[in-house]
Order: C-alpha cells, then sequence, then structure tokens
C-alpha cells in the first residue's frame, strides 16, 4: 500500500521550512485574505513562487487555501492571486464557496480542486456532489464516520484527506454563524473570533446545570489510528495549525513522520508525549468521531488553551528587586526559553518565560519573572526550547553526485545528477596545460566537494583530469552553476504534471458578469424560520417540517397536519447525516410520498434532486453570490435561501432571504449532555429546556434525532 501523505501547515516562510526539513509531503498554505486563517501570517502574490519553487524542489507539494465564502467586489483580486498562484505551478486549490470552484474552473482550465473540510462533506452522498463540481480530493468534516470513509472510498474515484491532528471546531464544519451575526467577524471568512473558546453556563428548566468551557473541543491526536484511516481508504494525514508556532509545525511533523515510515505502531506514548509540548488542552481526542454513535468525550470544560505537560512545583517565592525569584522543583531539566505555567486549586494562574535559569541541586530550578505564583503550585511546561530548536535545526539536504572534467584544451565542465535528473554546465574556462604546481586531482575534487549554503550534499565525486593548471575560483563558478542549473531541473521535473491553464478572457468575463451581479435588482422573497426550525415562505402555502425526532410516524403527522392546513409539506433534512442516518432518512421518503420538496443545509441533499424531489438549498450550502447560486441550481436546486452572511446575491430566479429566531447559530456533533453530565449513551440524561449561557447572550439547545443525535445552538 502507497504511504499516504503527509500534509502540513505554512502559515508562513518559518513554518513552510520546518515542514519540509521535518518530511512533511505537502504543505498547505494561504494566499491573502481568502482563506480560513485569514489572521495568519500568509503569502502574497509577490513571493509565492519563492514558496512552491522551495517546496517543489524537495518534493513537497503545495495547495493553496481559497477556503472562504466571497462577495462580488473581492472577485477582481481573488483571480489575481488565482493566477499568481497558478503561475507559481501551485499543485492544488482547497475551496468552500461552490460559486469559487466554479469561477476557478472555468477562468483556470485544468485546475485541481480540493474541497475544503469547510464545505462540509462527510458522507458518500456529499463525496459525489463533489465530484460533479469538479472535485478532485475531499478533506472531510472532522465529524466524519469511518464507515463514510470506507463508503467514499470505495464508490468514487475522489482522493480522502482527514485531519489527524490540532483543533477541534465545536461547530459543524462551514456551519458555525456566531461569530459572524455577533460580531461581524466571520468563520467562514476566515476570521473566526472563537467565542466558542469562553466559558459558559448551562440551565435546564431554570435551574443550573453546569459551567465551564462548554463549547470548547480538546484537540485531535490521532497517531494511533493512522493505519485504521489508511485501511480504510484515507490517502492524506492532515496536521492543523496554521496559526501555530513553526516549532509546533517541525515537531507535528517530525511525530508523523517516524509514525508513518514505522508502518503505523500502534503505540505513539513518545510522539504523544512530544505533541503535548507544543499544544495540548488537558485532553486529546485519539478517535474522532470515527465510531458508531455519538463520541463520550470530546468538550474539555476545564481548559480551553495551552497546559503543555506537568513537571514539577514551585517550592518557594521570594521578591527579587522588581520582579520575584521562583524555585521550581522539575523531573524535567529547564533551560532559558522554555515556556512554564502554573496551575493553583482553581485551574491555570499565570504563565512566563524561563529568562535566566540557575540549575541547583536535588533536580531544582531557580527562574525569575514578573508573575508571583503561589508555593506549591503545580508547575506546567508549556515549550521545550530544546526540542523545538532540535526539530527547527533540522536542514534538509538533496544529494548530489558531480562529475568535473578538467582536460586540457578544452572549457572545464562539471555534470550534476540528482535520482536521474543531470544537467551539463559548460565553463568558459579553457584548461591550461600546468607550467608549474598543477592542480591535483585532491584539490579539484575539494572544490567540487562544497555545497556551501544551497540545498544540496555533494556524496560523489569524479574528477577526470590531467597536467592541468585551474583557480579555485574557476571550479567553484562552475560547480556553482551547474548546482543551479540542476535546482531548476528539479523543480521543472516536479512540476511537468501541473497543467493548469490561464483563459484570460474568462477571467475578464468573470469581473465583468461580477460586476453586473452587484449591481442587479436584489428582490427577494423571505423564509421565516419559526424557534423550533420549522418555518415557512411568505406569501407561499409550503410549510417546512423540521422534526426533532426523524421517524417515519413523526414525519407523517407532520406532513398530514400540513395538508389539512391546505400547505404543501417540505422535509427540512437535518445539516449533519452519516450512513446510518440516510438510510433512516431514505426510509421517512419512502413512507411519505406526499412530501416532494426538501430544504437542505449540506451538499449531500443535492443527491435527492436525481429522485425526482424539489430541491431548495438552504443558508447552509453558504450561497452569498450569485456564481454559487447558478451552481446549485446546476446541481438540482430550484430555489435557495442565502447565507445568513449574504446580502448580495442576485435574485436569479426564487432567492430567499433568512428571517426569524431558528437560525442555528452551529450544529453540533457531540453531546451537550455527556459533557455535563459524563453519562453515555446508554444512561441517556437527556431533558428538554437545555441553555447555554454567555454574559447576556442565551442559546437553547435543540436535538434532532435521526440514528445518531445532532443538538443545534439557537440564539433566544
Amino acid at each position: 500500500m502507497k504511504k499516504p501523505e503527509l500534509l502540513a501547515p505554512a502559515g508562513g516562510f518559518d513554518s513552510l521550512k520546518a515542514a519540509i526539513n521535518n518530511g512533511a509531503d505537502a504543505v498547505y498554505l494561504g494566499l491573502g485574505g481568502f482563506n480560513a486563517r485569514a489572521n495568519a501570517t500568509n503569502f502574497s502574490k509577490d513571493n509565492i513562487r519563492e514558496a512552491v519553487s522551495l517546496a517543489h524542489l524537495f518534493g513537497v507539494k503545495v495547495y493553496c487555501a481559497f477556503n472562504t465564502v466571497i462577495s462580488y467586489s473581492e472577485i477582481p483580486e481573488l483571480l489575481e492571486l488565482a493566477r499568481a498562484a497558478v503561475e507559481a505551478k501551485a499543485d492544488a486549490f482547497i475551496v468552500q464557496d461552490i460559486g469559487i470552484a466554479a469561477i476557478l474552473r472555468r477562468c483556470f482550465p485544468g485546475i485541481c480542486l480540493h474541497a475544503s473540510t469547510q464545505m462540509g462533506i462527510h458522507n458518500l452522498y456529499g463525496a459525489k456532489i463533489a465530484r460533479k463540481l469538479g472535485i478532485k480530493r475531499v478533506i472531510l468534516s472532522r465529524e466524519t464516520k469511518l464507515e463514510d470513509i470506507k463508503a467514499i472510498k470505495e464508490n468514487t474515484d475522489l482522493e480522502i484527506e482527514f485531519f489527524v491532528q490540532g483543533a477541534l471546531c465545536v461547530a459543524f464544519s462551514g456551519g458555525c454563524y456566531m461569530s459572524a451575526l455577533e460580531h461581524n467577524q466571520s468563520g467562514n471568512r476566515g476570521k473566526c473570533l472563537q467565542l466558542c473558546r469562553l466559558p459558559y453556563s448551562a440551565g435546564i428548566g431554570g435551574k443550573k446545570a453546569g459551567e465551564g468551557y462548554l463549547l470548547s473541543p480538546s484537540d485531535l491526536c490521532l497517531i494511533e489510528n493512522l493505519k485504521l484511516l489508511a485501511d480504510s481508504g484515507v490517502s492524506a494525514f492532515k496536521i492543523e495549525g496554521r496559526l501555530r508556532r513553526a516549532g509546533y509545525v517541525a515537531e507535528a511533523v517530525s511525530c508523523y513522520r517516524k509514525a508513518i515510515d514505522g508502518g503505523f505502531p500502534p503505540s505513539g506514548e513518545a510522539a504523544i508525549e512530544r505533541l503535548k509540548k507544543v499544544f495540548y488542552r488537558g485532553e486529546y481526542i485519539k478517535n474522532a468521531y470515527l465510531e458508531d454513535g455519538t463520541p463520550d468525550r470530546i468538550i474539555n470544560k476545564e481548559h480551553q488553551a495551552h497546559i503543555g505537560i506537568p513537571i514539577g512545583t514551585v517550592e518557594s517565592v521570594k521578591p527579587f528587586k522588581d520582579i520575584f525569584e521562583i524555585i521550581i522543583r522539575s523531573k524535567h531539566p529547564l533551560i532559558m526559553g522554555d515556556g512554564i505555567k502554573f496551575f493553583g486549586k482553581n485551574g491555570e494562574t499565570s504563565s512566563m518565560g524561563a529568562g535566566n535559569v540557575i540549575c541547583l541541586a536535588g533536580g531544582r530550578y531557580k527562574v525569575f519573572g514578573k508573575v508571583q505564583p503561589a508555593v506549591g503550585a503545580r508547575v506546567n511546561l508549556i515549550s521545550d526550547k530544546a526540542a523545538e530548536d532540535a526539530a527547527l535545526s533540522k536542514v534538509k539536504k538533496i544529494p548530489v553526485s558531480l562529475s568535473v572534467t578538467a582536460i586540457a584544451g578544452i572549457p572545464l565542465s562539471v555534470e550534476a545528477d540528482c535520482g536521474g535528473i543531470s544537467v551539463f554546465h559548460s565553463s568558459g574556462y579553457i584548461v591550461q596545460t600546468a607550467q608549474s604546481s598543477p592542480a591535483t586531482r585532491e584539490q579539484i575534487e575539494e572544490s567540487a566537494s562544497k555545497s556551501g549554503d544551497t540545498h544540496f550534499v555533494i556524496e560523489k565525486t569524479r574528477i577526470d583530469c590531467g597536467n592541468v593548471f585551474i583557480p579555485k575560483s574557476v571550479i567553484n563558478e562552475a560547480r556553482r552553476s551547474a548546482l543551479s542549473k540542476l535546482e531548476a531541473a528539479l523543480i521543472e521535473e516536479a512540476e511537468k504534471g501541473i497543467m493548469t491553464e490561464i483563459d484570460e478572457a474568462e477571467i475578464q468575463k468573470t469581473i465583468a458578469e461580477a460586476k453586473g451581479f452587484a449591481k442587479a435588482p436584489k428582490e427577494k422573497g423571505i423564509y421565516q424560520s419559526n424557534i423550533d426550525g420549522s418555518g415557512y415562505f411568505a406569501g407561499e402555502n409550503t410549510a417546512v417540517l423540521y422534526p426533532s425526532d426523524f421517524t417515519p410516524s413523526v414525519v407523517k403527522k407532520l406532513a398530514q397536519k400540513a395538508i389539512q392546513n391546505n400547505q404543501t409539506p417540505c422535509l427540512r433534512l437535518p445539516m449533519i447525516a452519516n450512513g446510518k442516518d440516510i438510510k433512516i432518512l431514505e426510509t421517512i421518503l419512502e413512507h411519505n410520498k406526499e412530501i416532494k420538496t426538501l430544504l437542505i443545509n449540506n451538499l449531500y441533499g443535492f443527491a435527492f434532486a436525481d429522485r425526482g424531489y424539489e430541491i431548495i438549498a438552504g443558508w447552509g450550502i453558504n450561497i452569498c453570490n450569485t456564481f454559487a447560486l447558478k451552481e446549485a441550481v446546476r446541481l438540482g436546486a430550484y430555489r435557495a435561501i442565502e447565507s445568513a452572511e449574504s446580502d448580495s446575491v442576485a435574485a436569479e430566479g426564487k432567492v430567499y432571504q433568512f428571517t426569524g429566531k431558528g437560525l442555528p447559530m452551529m450544529t453540533l456533533a457531540h453531546c451537550p449532555y455527556k459533557t455535563l453530565y459524563g453519562n453515555t449513551c446508554e444512561n441517556c440524561a437527556y431533558k428538554e429546556g437545555l441553555s447555554y449561557s454567555r454574559e447576556k447572550k442565551t442559546y437553547n439547545i435543540a436535538r434532532r434525532r435521526i440514528y445518531n443525535c445532532y443538538f443545534e445552538l439557537i440564539a433566544e
């Protein structure tokens, strides 16, 4: 079996180099602000070629993230950046907005598209729709079940990418609107304020039910499940972290490289300990949502930030000038530059970087800082300078064989070879017969073997020379020229299969269309949602049904009631549905022939268009522009509700705006009751009326039960 690709984050050049040097097979990065990490350093049209060339030199692929939703005014800049990435020979483009996918396909024929996890693909039906969008690889939602991964692998030709390490969003991918609607900082535009990481209190029926970081999930760490994922069809293991420091990237890539090359060892405790030091929220999620049912532990309500690993306690604290002298008893040797965090009875109290560190006897260390931890406070290591420096100090070199021909009367020549790629450089210097003190073979070899600050290391040399004189400077210059040619040849070889073209006429046409759509009339209908998730279209006799329990009998009762009220029943499908959920949905529709219209909020719903159902593309499809609307229509929608984050979709056909209180701020695949009570599914603790509160805001939590239970966070 081919080894899965190891894919690393590159928030900037430091992280890019760390990923390459520690063994990444590919990196993903952003250009400008059109990516889900707009606050990362990111890359620009001026340096993207430099980044791609560096990666390609080492055989590392580059995927450019354009995974945000977009408005018309941004399309010229988007196309300018995309053109720069295409010209730079980027290997693939990661997209969320189905309108952007369409634009990139038409403007850049031959482009390779990857479906962002923000596109929400998590089952076979959604994967097949992605294929219709021209997608080659799906980056599955973290909520995807193992059985669905297998189904996608067995029934499509799509590549499958899966997150194995790093932060986990509490909301279903692409379906979080809290930051956007409350603070105009959209997660779907790379500007999420991470309101989920704040403390919340829970209540049921007016009684307090718990508090803490109730929406803050632990990080993923699937290093012990790599073989399971690979056997199920995952072809790329992805590490999250474009906002993390280069040391994190280096250590994470190094750990996963070792695991992959070692044949996916079943135990990764040593690696896990290393990973904990670079980022750890107090508990790793080692199985994600892969297993059947609802996971028991997703949220860690005690911690929402990096806490590292425990190393000791504070032995004493006393004032020292305007700071404090702190003596720590530690099982881990402390050095200058380490990061440490202090914990008391009620959790984290302070943190600091170790400045001057004095090693005392008996595993004790004296450090100085502005913080004043309590005597007896627990001490955690949150950055290990020695380990990170070791990972960052790795420098990958490319082995080269060099042949030098120095025969009197002809130009000095150098041939450089790497893995069958050879280049020949003929110097302008005509080799002279030595009159005295000829250059020895050893002297020529010494000069030829120096690779300096290049990306190469000369492993073998062959010298063909006679009684000749050659200045060292001439040999050095010939060697440098040969290696420069070899570098260009290796990059060219790596880019042979990238066939993306630039269609200038389509680019200009698209920009003109965007301007036209922006000025087009915005006459829209109104979709009115009720707090329970049901709804209707103003001025129409359509009743949207959204039961708490998706069963044939429950849906039948709701449909019959709508018909009795002279309304056309429309079933709203849940945003998340794994394979077993879909079988239940299909059974429901089979037993309710009177339902001919479906409101969908995930790509999988378009699959029902081929079965004769009228499809309404809901807000969860994130239609923010008319390009996306046209794609939705092409996939089978006959009308659409634009994204709650948009006000700019030109009304071609029937377009509706969402109003009312039933918009889910988040859709959750974990169980809030398990977070609060620690129960299992067999000992279900569900009670109606659960709500979370933060400051003056309250959110009701509604359950949708199919085969699995899903929950929606709805603002009051």
